[in-house]
């Protein structure tokens, strides 16, 4: 495990816990161990390891993340290989840059990368990213901390302020723009709002605290600024630091800042906007940096005090200036501080922030000064919970001046609305995956849309699934989505997705009018709907069945489900005036209580809080209560006078959404006693969604390629700087494909035309038997690979990528590509009967006689059609079934198509003719 991010409100990161029993038996016979990572003690930054006993392979979907507790700002874990402790620092004089491996002892590098000098260094898990002043650099990179290279100084004429948040970095100095930022430390760009000269003119520094950024630096009217984001940005005024802000921490509670002023040099801020003097241990001095180390605040600068420190952030002790005639920066690296600065050393360290002791060789290291350091505890990979939001959907009316469809709060009582783009008529429900939010309603061109940033809004996914999406849900494998079809294609009810883009439609037999809802309680599927049923479940969410309505009680038709842990309650409209709830042990069979005065006319809504079912809907009462989810009590309609529309637990408290003339939302810390909140950002809400802290886990896997020429395949880290393998695996490297645990490439070469690796570095050949001249395309559908080629073969299956089964050359002569789409693989060469095939098994393959193609060269399933390119009279067709195709004409590609891809909105198609790429954006034309 690497470093830990800074100290969340629920606890600091301990000692690694006590080894959990070992599992069983894993790929290759390996041990499996459970380890709790996080226990509460007094220290950030700590790193710990776990131990195997003998080389092991750790897998995503082998990680799960979870925590006991809502979090009111983002947890990041780190974890990857062990690698050697490093620390660099930056400075100016005869040498810019140094490292160490324990802080102590300290050898300079030797380079010309800022040739004034280097003012700020950050370390990711898998890069150092440094800022300084040049004349040619302001910016620079490093994976080792040694070899570095410039990017020049376009984007900041110089740099002073650098970090990242495991997703971008954020960059300050000052220039054009004073901050910018980068999602990969490499290419950067100027904020949305290009206005961070006006709000600071100088940036010194910039920190995240899992929710917000926060910088510091000069202004005519701010010290501070803070963004939600990294890319728009608000000042945050200058009190406390009345003329320069220098350098700013969190330790999970409040930040510090410190800096110079009339007022003082030390500021505290518990929300980052609003700030209060801090009490230094001196009137007239200034800070330059800060730092915290789970314990206490150490802070450096210069005056009669170059190093302080402090227990609570507000009373301060300072320590002389016998280390640092001025101190630059400080951090904190797991076991010891490290500061930098300028006078009779140039780097200093300390166990306990109290007794210091100077670098013995740092001022001829650097001679002018040392000015940041930097640790390379973090790893490459990442266990992340969110910051606590619910997101609230709903609908909107621009002519009244209401214009959002969504909207987000924190807490749950303040809320901020996030416009109407694309689901613009109203928007249904949303889920969040731990990646990213996606959204259900109705726009325009869109019935779905997703986010990774739903501050940023949202972006659709096109409407070919539902016309109107209606809910959705994530499993932690797969999305299932239910809607309203109709009849000009999208003629689906329910829906399913492993990646939240591409999307499968399942028809409407089960719901022959339009899904409403659905539900996952970690073995089985529930969704709820109208038509033929009302309620459906499934255990893959991909075959569904209906219950016996000789054997249930049923809902005309069901907008909500819950699941407690053993039993399930469903409501809707009641039967013939019947009950609006039913409850279930298994989702098959449903039960009302004979005994019940119905509650609501419609139950539109419920949750769960461990203890209690709270439920929302219209009648007589819009909001009820129950221990039990069969007997309920009415809390009458004060709260919502037309209708409760949606609820939902945060962790702390219920939150509701509904529709009347006093409330659209309310919140209830035990579901009985309600208050009205929030701003009426909608016409009215349909539901209350809470990310429930749902972690995501992220591994870093290097970027593989294959092609001809020096080198048949290559691997880079980041997309940016390439690594070739040579050519001994292949001549020529024509596919290569990753399934989760285990890379395969095919290709063409005299010894192997297939390989398999588990890392994407080190490959093994398979020989030329399967494909004696060459492997061309490679396809996965989670359970088996298959390859397509020529020679021997021209398709292939296999199970693990490693023993292969040849299937003859009887279906083409070669095959060049191969796609599945979740219930059908589609392959496509040449051949003397047919350019494509279809199997629902990979092994038995059925040919098109189609006459679309002379020859097929690529295939790509979208969620609703397959859209293929090629040669002959056509060169793009499609298909929404694999089996019959409709060609479409060569005037787009009139020489050929040679390759196809999208994004979700639009098509990108490349080969040969007066237009080499072709665009068609979804409900569009060829272009």
């Amino acid at each position: 495990q690497g470093e830990q991010g800074d100290k969340g409100p629920d606890g600091l990161q301990g000692e690694q816990g006590d080894k959990g029993p070992d599992g069983p038996a894993g790929e290759g016979g390996l041990s499996i161990y459970n380890t709790i990572i996080n226990k509460e003690a007094n220290i950030t930054n700590k790193k710990d390891s776990i131990y195997y006993g003998e080389p092991t392979k750790i897998f995503s979907d082998g990680i799960i993340a979870k925590i006991d507790n809502s979090v009111s700002i983002e947890q990041i874990y780190t974890f990857g290989k062990s690698v050697p402790n490093r620390l660099v620092a930056v400075g100016s004089g005869t040498t810019q840059f140094a490292y160490s491996s324990n802080g102590i002892n300290w050898f300079g590098i030797q380079n010309s990368i800022f040739d004034i000098s280097g003012n700020g260094i950050s370390w990711n898990g898998s890069k150092w990213v440094a800022v300084g002043q040049g004349i040619i650099n302001s910016i620079a990179y490093s994976y080792d901390g040694i070899n570095w290279t410039g990017i020049g100084n376009s984007v900041l004429s110089g740099g002073y302020a650098i970090a990242c948040n495991n997703r971008m970095w954020v960059a300050g100095g000052f220039g054009d723009e004073s901050i910018v930022y980068s999602f990969d430390g490499i290419n950067w760009n100027d904020p949305v709002s290009n206005n961070t000269t006006g709000i600071m003119a100088i940036c010194n520094d910039v920190a995240w605290n899992g929710k917000m950024w926060v910088a510091v630096g000069q202004g005519l009217n701010n010290s501070y600024a803070y963004s939600y984001n990294g890319m728009l940005w608000q000042g945050g005024g200058k009190v406390g630091l009345t003329s320069s802000g220098n350098g700013i921490t969190w330790n999970g509670t409040m930040w510090v800042a410190v800096g110079s002023g009339v007022a003082g040099s030390i500021a505290y801020s518990m929300d980052g906007i609003m700030w209060s003097n801090a009490t230094p241990p001196e009137s007239i001095s200034t800070y330059n940096g800060v730092a915290w180390n789970g314990t206490m605040f150490v802070a450096v600068g210069s005056g009669p005090n170059s190093i302080a420190y402090s227990m609570n952030g507000i009373n301060w002790t300072g320590l002389g200036n016998s280390i640092f005639t001025s101190g630059e920066s400080i951090i904190w690296n797991g076991a010891r501080w490290i500061a930098t600065g300028s006078g009779s050393n140039a780097l200093a360290y300390s166990t306990n922030g109290i007794n210091w002791s100077g670098v013995s060789n740092s001022t001829s290291i650097f001679t002018t000064s040392c000015n940041s350091v930097a640790w390379n505890g973090k790893r490459e990979n990442t266990i992340s919970f969110p910051t606590n939001i619910v997101l609230a959907v709903g609908k909107g009316n621009p002519s009244l001046g209401i214009n959002d469809t969504y909207g987000y709060s924190y807490d749950g009582i303040n809320w901020t609305g996030l416009g109407d783009y694309p689901l613009s008529d109203q928007c249904f429900d949303a889920a969040w995956n731990g990646e990213f939010w996606i959204a259900v309603g109705e726009g325009p061109v869109d019935s779905m849309a997703y986010s990774k940033e739903i501050t940023l809004g949202l972006t659709g996914i096109g409407k070919s699934i539902f016309s109107i999406g209606r809910g959705i849900k994530w499993n932690s494998s797969m999305w299932v989505a239910v809607g309203t079809a109709n009849s000009s294609g999208a003629p689906n009810t329910i829906a399913y997705s492993v990646d939240g883009l591409t999307w499968k439609g399942l028809g409407n037999s089960i719901f022959t009018v339009s899904g409403h809802t659905v539900a996952w309680n970690g073995i089985k599927w529930v969704a709820g709907g109208e038509g033929t049923n009302s309620i459906a479940y499934s255990i893959d969410g991909i075959n569904w069945s209906a219950p016996d309505s000789s054997t249930s009680d049923v809902l005309d038709r069901c907008f909500c489900l819950a699941w407690n842990g053993f039993r399930w309650i469903a409501g809707g409209d009641g039967s013939n005036g019947g009950s609006s709830i039913l409850y279930s042990t298994d989702g098959e069979i449903w039960r009302a209580n004979p005994n019940l005065i119905p509650i609501f006319t419609s139950c539109l809504g419920i949750a769960w809080n461990g203890t209690r079912f709270v439920a929302v809907g219209s009648g007589s009462n819009t909001i009820a209560y129950s221990s039990n989810g069969i007997n309920w009590t009415g809390l009458g309609g004060s709260i919502f006078n037309v209708s409760g529309n949606g609820i939902t637990w945060d962790g702390t408290k219920f939150i509701a959404t509904g529709e009347g003339s006093v409330n659209i939302f309310a919140y209830s810390f035990d579901g009985i006693t309600w208050t009205g909140s929030g701003d009426p950002i909608f016409v009215f809400g349909n539901k209350v969604i809470w990310n429930s802290n749902i972690g995501n886990v992220k591994m870093e896997h290097p970027i593989v390629g294959v092609g001809d020429g020096t080198n048949s395949i290559a691997y880079s880290k980041d997309g940016i700087e390439w690594a070739g393998l040579g050519d001994s695996i292949f001549q020529s490297g024509k596919d290569v494909l990753w399934n989760g645990s285990k890379w395969c490439a095919v290709g063409l070469g005299d010894t192997n035309t297939i390989a398999h690796s588990t890392d994407g570095i080190t490959w093994t050949g398979l020989g030329n038997t399967i494909f004696s001249t060459s492997g061309n395309a490679l396809g996965w559908n989670g359970q088996m690979w298959v390859a397509g080629g020529s020679g021997t073969n021209s398709i292939a299956a296999s199970s693990d990528g490693i023993a292969w089964i040849g299937l003859g050359e009887f279906i083409f002569s070669e095959c060049l590509c191969v796609v599945w789409n979740g219930s059908i693989w589609v392959a496509g060469g040449v051949g003397v009967d047919s350019t494509i095939a279809y199997s629902s098994n990979g092994i038995d393959w059925v040919n098109v006689v189609d006459g679309v193609f002379d020859k097929c060269n690529d295939i790509l399933w979208t969620g609703s059609q397959f859209i293929a390119v090629g040669e002959g009279d056509n060169t793009i067709s499609h298909s929404t079934d694999g089996i019959n195709w409709t060609g479409d004409g060569n005037s787009i590609l009139s020489g050929g198509g040679y390759g196809i891809t999208w994004n979700g909105l639009k098509y990108v198609a490349v080969g040969q003719g007066t237009k080499p790429i072709a665009c068609m954006p979804i409900g569009s034309g060829w272009s």
